[in-house]
């Protein structure tokens, strides 16, 4: 899971006029896209480093030259084609697990090794919590031991039985990328740390691109890898752009992108532009999520189950997706997106009707539970109002406008919301423990593998920031962890969404405008977030000729 956020709002009639220009003419071959397309609007890469970093900008960088040990595609399931590993076999059902690894070479023509792995497991042990995914998915907490078997071979031993689908999905899809042992091999963690953005350190990949130049807050240089094991690029030179100050459309219009998110409240304006074509995505594996603070000192009621359901109840989904989201989203109550729809329970496909939008139902639980309304009409129980701050992007229009509806909503039922605005990288450093007390976070959660509520609600789960107890949501987690198929994880879900940890929020299916030449732009982006720039192609202008280079002639 990585964390993104919400595409903004924009002017369009400025964009309206005149025909498109490539200012930042590059050559053949190459182009130019912006971090988030696809997802939301764009934003900074904070690292380079796959086990410092769970934002999505970041990760769609790193994806280009580092390639994770088992790639999970658009539909949940392992392609091994565009991962490290060929196989991943479990002759004991979840005891031990055997790793084949293609015959692929680093890009400086070292081989990729079952040695890189294993050094890669014992690094992210010494880092401990440090690994920002630390026990996502078993890794490494449940891995007993590896057993280098041969060069391309690895055994992993666990600590015991676990579910294969949850161990090779979480634990070892998307998330865990191998790093080549003779590059890292002696560094500290503080190292690590210290050296997380330095282009250098990362200048040997396996992926189907090689980081040829980064610049802190502007972009990320990359070239095809000519070693690569996978499906070689037709692009020549990809660039990914950090925009700052203008919008992603703007920049395009101006000829500095060449594609970008088309925000939904654009969408008839975007699709008149001249000389430009548009791309209907399927819908992302995200929700909309208001990370909810279980020890905030200034609005402790947050802990209380009533509030926390009143507060869903008391929220007009469909104000919002119609609205920000123009129709194109689905109201979402619970933690596995409805476009995931194999991993949701019935409950969840019936859309939670017990939590459906019903002011009148918010009332009625907050009055049993002793709130009674004060002379400004805001509620009080115990002398306390019931009165609390949502954290949002300042990088972020439909964030702040989807706060502001929150807002009005709640206000309706008694309930005194004010809003606070931050940058993006500054609300995830909030999240993960800056001192700084909060009350409720609005966020998006991008689903790169597998919808795991372990890691957000039980007692030591990674990403469990809003420090949410609940013991019998340990247990059903445990299950999903050690048992098998999909019915503890539609289990676990129903729990969730009855106790209302978070506040699920609408999130919706992204548009993209495209300059003309760039095609298989819809597998280029995954809805799990996972981006494959390898499978672009290039005709027109932005094509090269085998005799200039470029194309199949690049590639020999």
């Amino acid at each position: 899971m990585s964390a993104s956020w919400f595409p903004p709002v924009v002017v369009a009639l400025c964009l309206l006029a005149g025909p498109p220009l490539r200012a930042d003419e590059t050559g053949c071959g190459s182009v130019i896209v912006p971090t988030g397309v696809g997802l939301g609007p764009p934003a900074g890469v904070n690292s380079l480093n796959p086990l410092l970093t769970n934002s999505t900008y970041s990760h769609e960088v790193i994806e280009q030259f580092l390639r994770p040990l088992v790639w999970i595609d658009r539909h949940g399931r392992p392609d091994y084609g565009r991962s490290v590993a060929a196989s991943v076999d479990t002759p004991d059902d979840g005891a031990t697990f055997t790793v084949t690894l293609h015959d692929w070479r680093w890009s400086d023509g070292v081989p990729v090794t079952a040695a890189d792995v294993a050094f890669t497991l014992d690094l992210i042990r010494t880092m401990g919590p440090r690994y920002v995914w630390y026990g996502l998915g078993g890794v490494p907490t449940l891995i007993a031991s590896s057993r280098i078997v041969s060069a391309h071979q690895l055994e992993l031993r666990m600590v015991r039985k676990v579910n294969p689908r949850w161990f090779v999905s979480l634990g070892l899809g998307n998330l865990l990328f191998p790093l080549p042992r003779h590059v890292f091999a002696g560094m500290s963690p503080v190292e690590l740390r210290r050296r997380q953005n330095d282009a250098t350190l990362f200048a040997v990949g396996d992926g189907p691109f090689v980081l040829k130049e980064y610049a802190v807050g502007r972009h990320a240089v990359l070239v095809p890898n000519p070693l690569y094991g996978g499906h070689h690029p037709q692009v020549r030179r990809l660039v990914i752009a950090f925009p700052t100050g203008n919008t992603a459309l703007e920049q395009m219009r101006a000829g500095a992108l060449d594609m970008a998110s088309i925000p939904y409240l654009l969408t008839q304006f975007a699709t008149r532009l001249p000389g430009f074509g548009v791309v209907k995505l399927t819908p992302i594996f995200s929700y909309g999520d208001g990370y909810i603070n279980f020890r905030s000192r200034t609005a402790p009621f947050l802990a209380d189950d009533a509030v926390r359901r009143a507060i869903t109840r008391g929220i007009d989904q469909k104000e919002i997706v119609d609205l920000i989201y123009r129709g194109q989203a689905s109201i979402d109550h619970g933690p596995v997106p409805p476009s995931m729809v194999d991993l949701q329970s019935d409950a969840a496909r019936a859309g939670y009707p017990d939590l459906s939008f019903d002011p009148a139902a918010a009332s009625a639980l907050l009055a049993t539970d002793g709130w009674s309304p004060g002379p400004d009409g805001i509620l009080l129980r115990n002398g306390q109002r019931l009165a609390f701050t949502i954290l949002t992007s300042s990088e972020s229009a439909d964030g702040i406008i989807q706060a502001q509806l929150i807002q009005r909503n709640l206000r309706r039922i008694g309930m005194d919301v004010s809003i606070r605005t931050i940058g993006f990288n500054q609300l995830l450093a909030t999240l993960d423990g800056n001192g700084h007390d909060w009350d409720v976070v609005t966020i998006r959660w991008s689903i790169v593998t597998y919808p795991n509520v372990r890691d957000f609600f039980s007692a030591d789960g990674t990403l469990n920031y809003g420090h949410y107890l609940d013991p019998h949501m340990d247990a059903l987690n445990r299950d999903v962890m050690y048992g098998s198929g999909d019915g503890p994880l539609r289990a676990v879900q129903d729990y969730t969404a009855e106790r209302a940890p978070h506040l699920y929020l609408p999130s919706g299916t992204p548009e993209v405008l495209v300059r003309p030449g760039i095609g298989h732009v819809s597998d280029f982006l995954s809805p799990n977030g996972m981006w494959s720039a390898e499978l672009l192609t290039l005709s027109g202008p932005l094509a090269c000729t085998a005799d200039g280079g470029g194309g199949d002639a690049a590639r020999r």
